[in-house]
């Protein structure tokens, strides 16, 4: 679907620019497209642990070579319940330090497929599917993302969202190794990370 395509475009240059990345970055992502990764749903008992405030502390792309990115922008967001199959994603970017209105908002519906599959309807009328691979709901969540790119489903990104405004050296490390874990290869991701929210 040609939609997703220019949403993964569109969302890499609303983060590319908002987070001081090189439009040379953004062009090796799209070049490197992966298909998604097989990835085990989490055993959710309670969805409604999840909602509530988190802080994105990881996002890890595709990219032509490795690379680890620390970035001084805030990304916030709260997960709320509409109803039995539908929930809201609100994610803010801030610049630390400036007081006023937010960087960006993106308001994002969700569709509860299972406890830890939703579909996220996007601003441009397409899907993603989400995949909450992870999860401590007082600590931590891995969400997956993936779409459909000539009839292929590709990896789109993943994040790791925390409770935690700020993380520990052992946080970090307990966040890295689950990537691993679940297949996430260090060698081949663009791992950005905020750290001074």
């Amino acid at each position: 679907m040609e939609g997703l395509v220019v949403l993964r475009r569109v969302t890499y240059s609303v983060f590319s620019f908002a987070l001081s990345l090189h439009l040379a970055s953004a062009l090796a992502l799209y070049n490197n497209l992966r298909p998604c990764p097989v990835l085990r749903p989490a055993k959710i008992v309670d969805l409604d642990e999840l909602l509530g405030k988190w802080h994105l502390a990881y996002l890890i792309l595709d990219a032509a070579s490795e690379e680890y990115v620390e970035n001084s922008l805030c990304v916030r967001g709260e997960l709320q319940r509409l109803n039995e199959t539908s929930l809201r994603q609100v994610w803010n970017v801030d610049m630390p330090g400036m007081m006023g209105e937010h960087s960006a908002v993106l308001d994002l519906p969700t569709r509860i497929v299972k406890p830890a599959v939703w579909t996220v309807l996007t601003p441009l009328g397409g899907e993603v599917k989400a995949t909450v691979v992870d999860t401590d709901p007082k600590s931590y969540m891995v969400v997956s993302h993936c779409g459909m790119h000539h009839g292929t489903l590709v990896h789109l990104w993943t994040g790791i969202v925390t409770r935690a405004k700020k993380l520990g050296p052992m946080e970090q490390l307990q966040l890295t190794s689950l990537l691993i874990q679940h297949g996430f290869n260090p060698t081949v991701n663009k791992i950005i990370t905020w750290n001074d929210c």
